[in-house]
């Protein structure tokens, strides 16, 4: 809409030849996607003013950078002169009274020489800026960048650094921070408590009049610049209000004087006068004061650290903002102590007045500090609110891949390097390396390679900690140290570095009705395709589509060879814009015929998965005919999670009951009413070890990336939900064994196999 009506606003102008290569600016920004322990959040951005009136409009794309503020000649000039005159002014004794005396002088002059009612303008501007955030033209596209983003750009200077860069990860990060300091609405869920989606996948929200958000659970990678930036947000919140507090602390009291004292005094030290309110005190080594002799015109604000680590430090203060750093390295006492101490500090009755940032990286999962600290994280679900419309904590966790603004892959308009480098971009990248393939390496590539060589050397202590210093998901932020991990990490390492040299295990691709439904499936490549397979039927070891009719319903030929397993429970939940994933697994059996007792393991060629399904269908009705389509071709039978009833009900609709798999009843010797198994309670434990088992006999023979990498990436029971290929993986392995297959194997070894008589 914005770039169609600017199409017409400049359409007989000098500009006309740039508008058709801008692009719109964004309605949204999306945080926390594509990641499965966290819930998608969209924030409207606000709309952009006039193109024309956008910084760098009528430039072209490939000019349009950010720009930072410039100074005034006249103001540079009557600043430099002030400061003279007061340094030789022997009067004033001490830097304080020099300062005080500079910062009179010069807005005296400013406020009452009609030469400089430009550069008041000029301030006032700023001052905007400040508090609305300003608009720029960043490659051809409208990007707006927030107050506290603005003002961290142009005059919040790093030490050993000078004035930050854009980047895209800090003005989404900003953004997320003014929108949660702000936000007043909360997840809408139905009758049954299950949330409310949007078409585009976002969750239904509802503004109901009160600030809802306590604070933000930012956690980062090392080294991502989240504590300078909080010690901006703290200026900027607490120099603008009368009798203000803001405070800081750390897993330490070290740490938290040492941010006071590097983040926050260096940076204010090194502000332009036109933001400093009056103060009483000129660079403080504990607190920074906003005040005034004059007891008429002070702000009566102040800003410190806690000199102590303790809970009972802050408490009974009134704060107006926190900042926590490195919590996660917390262990004097239990973070969710401390956390509560906070949060009443920054509530007044029942109204909130504060808000905390929180950022830190996890030190070590084998301490309690750790396992502490993921408790917090977890009760800081955006969408988990209680009836206040809180979340347990009154946070909301935010996380930033570590690859994403990472330090050596930022292009010169701020945009994270993730992925292979274009030519464009490849000056800007620091340490230019190349795979295997021949291609440069983007962020992501660069840290997976350091992951890769330590799991190649066998350290598995050091690739846990690099994964939470440096973490890819929420889970790696709390990835646990390598003997507490449930499966055989070596044999998992070991293989999924061999699976991502060997991009020829397995072929991606697509298995279609070829003649219309019910006719004949084949498998159909496709490098976007639904499965991967590491076995198709074309050795003459099965025939595939090996089916067959009896009493009105078709029935598997292979079911002695392969089985499969589904889960379909998570495609009642949406993630983003589409559904969430759906999982499938084919297994080759044990063949004795072929791999018999005296074969050495590592020789066997069944005993595996040889099909994995992992999409993001559009329909239920989609995801259980691909599961058909899938079980016809291998000719076997299906033994679904049934936690949903979706896969099984699909079947039998279609005619195709006959390829369900039914566990029999142990007391009464008949099958059980649902074809499948429900993955909770102890049979949970059952599947873990029957994974682990698996692991350990068969795991290096694992011909499949994305099995591998979710094996390493589950956590524990609980977790099995959202792991929908784990789940689909230990299905194949409970059907294996299923009661009801070992008769079958019975039935073919003594009288034959008539499966069709038996189900």
């Amino acid at each position: 809409m914005w770039k169609t009506q600017a199409k017409v606003n400049y359409y007989n102008t000098e500009h006309r030849k740039w508008v058709d290569k801008y692009d719109d600016a964004d309605e949204y920004l999306w945080l926390n996607t594509g990641d499965i322990d966290l819930q998608p959040i969209r924030i409207d951005l606000p709309e952009p003013p006039a193109w024309h009136l956008i910084t760098n409009f009528g430039k072209e794309p490939e000019e349009q950078v950010f720009v930072r503020e410039k100074l005034p000649f006249k103001l540079d000039y009557i600043i430099k002169k002030i400061r003279t005159d007061v340094r030789k002014d022997n009067k004033l004794e001490t830097m304080s009274a020099k300062y005080k005396s500079f910062y009179a002088k010069t807005w005296e002059i400013l406020e009452t020489d009609k030469n400089y009612a430009d550069v008041m303008e000029w301030i006032a501007e700023q001052w905007y800026y400040r508090m609305h955030g300003k608009w720029y033209f960043i490659k051809g596209k409208p990007v707006y960048v927030c107050g506290w983003h603005w003002f961290y750009l142009n005059y919040w200077h790093i030490e050993n650094y000078g004035l930050p860069e854009y980047r895209t990860r800090d003005r989404e990060w900003f953004t997320a921070m003014w929108h949660f300091y702000n936000d007043t609405t909360i997840p809408i869920r139905d009758d049954d408590g299950n949330l409310l989606y949007n078409d585009d996948g976002s969750v239904q929200i509802e503004d109901v009049g009160y600030r809802t958000v306590v604070g933000v659970n930012g956690l980062k990678g090392r080294r991502m610049g989240d504590t300078t930036k909080t010690e901006c947000i703290n200026f900027c919140i607490i120099s603008m209000m009368k009798e203000g507090k803001g405070g800081i602390q750390g897993d330490t009291g070290e740490t938290a004087e040492k941010a006071f004292l590097e983040k926050m005094m260096f940076s204010y030290n090194k502000l332009h006068f036109i933001w400093k309110p009056a103060q009483t005190q000129l660079n403080p080594k504990t607190e920074l004061l906003f005040d005034s002799d004059d007891v008429d015109f002070g702000l009566g604000s102040v800003i410190d650290h806690a000199k102590s680590a303790n809970k009972t430090f802050y408490d009974g203060r009134k704060l107006h903002f926190c900042h926590q750093d490195e919590a996660g390295k917390y262990v004097l006492g239990s973070i969710h102590e401390r956390h509560s101490v906070i949060r009443r500090c920054l509530v007044t009755g029942s109204r909130l007045v504060g808000y905390t940032i929180y950022t830190t990286t996890v030190d070590d999962m084998s301490l309690k500090s750790g396992v502490e600290f993921e408790k917090l994280s977890n009760a800081s679900h955006y969408e988990k609110r209680d009836k206040g419309g809180f979340t347990q904590t009154g946070l909301v966790n935010l996380f930033f891949p570590a690859y994403h603004g990472f330090e050596g892959f930022i292009d010169k308009y701020g945009e994270s390097i993730i992925d292979e480098p274009t030519e464009d971009q490849l000056p800007y990248v620091a340490n230019k390396r190349k795979n295997n393939s021949g291609r440069y390496m983007g962020a992501r590539e660069y840290l997976q390679a350091a992951r890769d060589t330590l799991t190649e050397n066998g350290d598995f202590v050091e690739l846990a900690h690099q994964k939470r210093l440096y973490p890819f998901t929420f889970a790696e932020c709390f990835t646990p140290p390598a003997k507490n991990i449930f499966f055989n990490m070596n044999i998992l390492d070991t293989n999924l570095l061999d699976l991502k040299r060997d991009n020829k295990a397995t072929i991606q691709g697509d298995f279609k009705w070829v003649d219309g439904q019910d006719s004949w499936v084949q498998f159909f490549p496709n490098p976007n395709g639904k499965w991967f397979v590491s076995k198709l039927l074309d050795d003459g070891y099965a025939k595939p589509n090996n089916k067959f009719m009896n009493m009105g319903e078709y029935f598997p030929g292979n079911a002695m060879k392969f089985v499969s397993s589904s889960d379909a429970f998570r495609l009642e939940k949406t993630q983003g814009a589409r559904m969430s994933d759906g999982g499938g697994v084919v297994r080759w059996r044990r063949d004795p015929q072929i791999d018999p007792d005296n074969k050495e393991l590592s020789q066997w060629q069944s005993a595996r998965t040889i099909a994995i399904y992992r999409n993001r269908p559009t329909s239920i009705e989609e995801y259980c005919e691909d599961m058909l389509m899938q079980d016809v071709y291998y000719g076997c039978m299906q033994y679904p999670e049934n936690n949903v009833n979706h896969v099984a009900d699909h079947y039998r609709r279609r005619g195709y009951g006959g390829y369900l798999l039914h566990d029999t009843d142990s007391k009464t010797g008949t099958l059980k009413q649902n074809a499948g198994f429900h993955s909770g309670g102890a049979l949970k434990q059952t599947i873990f070890n029957k994974v682990g088992e698996d692991i350990q006999k068969h795991g290096l023979r694992n011909r499949h990336l994305q099995l591998t990498e979710e094996c390493m990436k589950i956590k524990g029971l609980d977790d099995m939900t959202n792991f929908d290929l784990f789940t689909a993986y230990g299905g194949t392995l409970l059907a294996d064994e299923s009661m009801h297959m070992q008769y079958l194997n019975e039935l073919q070894e003594g009288e034959g196999y008539d499966i069709g008589g038996i189900v």
